[in-house]
This record gives structure tokens, C-alpha cells and sequence, in this order.
């Protein structure tokens, strides 16, 4: 009888901490995250047989924000903060940048779009950034070539105490 009472106590405390790991409105984690080298689209032009096997490395602060129609998720990666919503396995944030210049005769706009997918794991997390960055002309576009590029990279990250100072290649640090 007391081995049945010790699995249902440790049961119990089990659904106690799992019911508690969710994250809601003014939660956060901050993660540092490496990331492989990207993979470009064929309009990308890039040379195929560049490559490397170094990492680039960033922090992300994901964080929740109460709202009337729920918490929603955000993840700051670093000078741009992208709105999330929740998946089935972790998280999916997307942000679009379109940039519309008028030259006279012809009116050049530059998107660019992020979709980052985040999955946590305990203390780790894993995941996939795709930057598409596209350029386009409208009116008198002599000479004009359009571009549409689409670099997609997979990272792994852990969890890191948020006054964690990285230095960066100009000499400075940031959290």
C-alpha cells in the first residue's frame, strides 16, 4: 500500500508541474540561439559551392503579452520584435517590412518578410528562420532587375540568464 501512495504522490506532483510550464502574460525566457548556414533559393543567385560551418549567434527574448482575447506570444530577436501565436509543438512568429520608394517615374517597393518557428524544450529550444526579401519596380524600370530571395536557416538555442553579455563584432556588448 505505501508504494501506491508514493506513485500517486509522485503523480500528482508530476500533473502539478507539468500544469504549471506553461508560459502566460508577464512570463519570459531569453535564449541564445546558433544558427547553420543558410540555405538560399536558386533566385538568389548565390554561388552553390560557398559554405561554411561556422555559426552565427543571437539572443531571443521570447515574452507574453495579456490581451482581452488572450496571451499573446512575442519574440524579440534583437532590434525587431515579432507577434506569435501558439502551435502544437511551440510557436510561429511572422513580421513583413515593405519599403516604397517613390523615384519620379517609377516607384521601386522592398519587402521583406520573417517566419520564425520556435520549439522549446525544457531548457533548450530548436527551430527555423526564413528571411524572403523581395524588390520590385512599377513604371518606367529600364535596366531594373527584380529580385525575390528566400535564405532559410535552422538554429538550437538554450536558456540563458537574461544579464548575459555576448560581445559582438564592433566591440560591444549586448544582452
Amino acid at each position: 500500500m505505501k508504494n501506491w501512495k508514493s506513485f500517486t504522490a509522485a503523480a500528482l506532483a508530476t500533473l502539478a508541474v507539468a500544469a504549471g510550464c506553461g508560459m502566460g502574460a508577464g512570463d519570459y525566457e531569453t535564449y541564445r540561439v546558433a544558427f547553420s548556414d543558410s540555405t538560399l533559393s536558386e533566385s538568389c543567385g548565390a554561388d552553390s559551392e560557398d559554405s561554411t560551418t561556422f555559426r552565427t549567434g543571437n539572443t531571443f527574448l521570447l515574452y507574453f503579452v495579456g490581451t482581452e482575447s488572450g496571451d499573446i506570444p512575442y519574440l524579440d530577436v534583437g532590434g525587431s520584435v515579432l507577434e506569435g501565436t501558439e502551435t502544437d509543438d511551440g510557436y510561429a512568429f511572422s513580421g513583413t517590412s515593405k519599403d516604397v520608394e517613390d523615384n519620379g517615374d517609377s516607384v521601386t517597393t522592398t519587402t521583406t518578410t520573417i517566419d520564425i518557428t520556435l520549439i522549446p524544450d525544457g531548457d533548450s529550444i530548436s527551430g527555423t528562420q526564413k528571411v524572403r526579401v523581395s524588390l520590385s519596380c512599377d513604371g518606367d524600370c529600364q535596366g531594373f532587375d527584380g529580385f525575390d530571395c528566400t535564405g532559410t536557416s535552422d538554429f538550437l538555442g538554450v536558456v540563458v540568464d537574461e544579464t548575459i553579455e555576448v560581445g559582438t563584432d564592433d566591440g560591444n556588448a549586448n544582452p
